[in-house]
């Protein structure tokens, strides 16, 4: 065969090949020779052929340039059937695929620092669900792991991208846990309202931290600033204050300026995380789940490990990244961040004692027309200076 000769001539040249020998056969041949063409060729195409999730039109996300090849990706791969043991597998982690043993795939739950103490605090309102996975062990189950995990999340990521910049608008309930200053903070659930153009936030606390307050940002107005109005009885008496996103004092409460709050700028955060994972030779380990659920809503559950603290950026700050993405939309739903541990309780689980953050989205409501106030200071109710 000549040198630099396309995949389709030698496909073709092949094919004449055979057409050379079929004539000297018998008439039984000619149909086997035939058959091992088409064999042939299919397997060509299944070798050459990578699946990534497309736009609706057929081309692939501009997301995706670089990292995996322009074609649509198929439904989630056939689930393996469930263990009837507790042994496990780490044949899809050495692969970098699906687990080749069906029967042996793993079926622990994707968040393994879900803990009892959470469990028990977690109430009985539609965003305390969506907070917390369920633990239906034997619901969840491996599908993924290697690099076609992080594949699959980065793909599924820019897709849920893709739509959140279709919204103008949306509201939703947030719920947050962070650990700031070596403390892990209670839950903080918040009433949201977010408009993408220009980019704007709105938030009201509705249970935990400080009950009854009320964030406004307007990239378009303001003078760049966050507008505060404290909650309970200092609301009522203090005007609304005015602070610096980026500054100390709006900083000394959340791990996250407000400029980076919403569901779309979480995912892009997630996407460039997954970006560099991807270019990460090694040091770097993802496993997918099928079957997970937090509240009512059907998840695939992600969860990343780090080996080392400068395997990547997300590393630097995490040793582990649980994500669980909504099916259908691939929305986040929940988020879990774990840190290295530095300076964690040595008494208390590992995973909740180096449990760094947790967000979670839930009720999300598209808004098709935003009331010319709704992002308007007034809003806060609070008494302007």
């Amino acid at each position: 065969m000549p040198d630099g000769e396309s995949p389709g001539n030698q496909l073709v040249s092949k094919v004449n090949a055979m057409g050379h020998i079929r004539h000297r056969r018998s008439a039984r041949v000619p149909n086997l020779g035939a058959l091992a063409v088409v064999a042939g060729a299919v397997a060509i195409l299944y070798v050459n052929f990578d699946p990534v999730v497309g736009d609706e039109g057929g081309a692939a996300s501009e997301r995706t340039t670089g990292l995996v090849s322009d074609m649509r990706v198929p439904p989630p791969p056939p689930l393996p059937e469930p263990r009837t043991d507790d042994s496990a597998t780490d044949d899809a982690a050495t692969t970098g695929g699906v687990a080749k043993d069906a029967s042996r795939a793993e079926t622990t739950q994707p968040a393994p620092g879900a803990r009892e103490k959470d469990r028990q605090s977690a109430a009985g309102s539609p965003s305390d669900r969506a907070a917390q996975p369920s633990d239906d062990r034997d619901s969840q189950r491996l599908v993924l792991a290697g690099r076609a995990a992080l594949e699959f999340q980065y793909l599924m990521l820019a897709e849920a991208a893709r739509r959140l910049e279709r919204l103008d608008a949306y509201t939703a309930t947030f719920v947050k846990q962070e650990r700031l200053g070596g403390t892990l903070t209670d839950r903080q659930v918040i009433a949201m309202r977010v408009r993408h153009r220009p980019f704007a936030v709105w938030m009201e606390w509705k249970k935990g931290g400080d009950r009854g307050r009320r964030v406004l940002f307007d990239e378009s107005a303001n003078s760049g600033k966050m507008l505060v109005r404290l909650g309970g009885v200092k609301g009522r008496f203090l005007p609304v204050m005015k602070l610096d996103p980026n500054g100390d004092l709006a900083r000394s409460e959340c791990r996250y300026p407000v400029t980076q709050a919403g569901l779309l700028q979480v995912t892009e955060l997630a996407m460039q995380y997954r970006r560099q994972d991807l270019q990460t030779a090694d040091g770097v380990r993802c496993r997918m789940y099928d079957g997970c659920r937090c509240g009512e809503t059907a998840c695939y559950g992600f969860v990343v490990d780090y080996d080392r603290p400068d395997v990547s950026e997300a590393a630097r700050t995490f040793r582990r990244c649980e994500l669980y993405l909504a099916k259908g939309t691939y929305y986040p739903v929940l988020i879990r961040n774990y840190g290295w541990g530095e300076n964690n309780d040595p008494k208390a689980p590992f995973d909740e004692s180096t449990l760094l953050e947790m967000y979670s989205f839930s009720e999300l409501k598209p808004l098709e027309r935003v009331a010319a106030d709704a992002f308007a200071p007034k809003s806060l109710g609070g008494r302007l200076r």
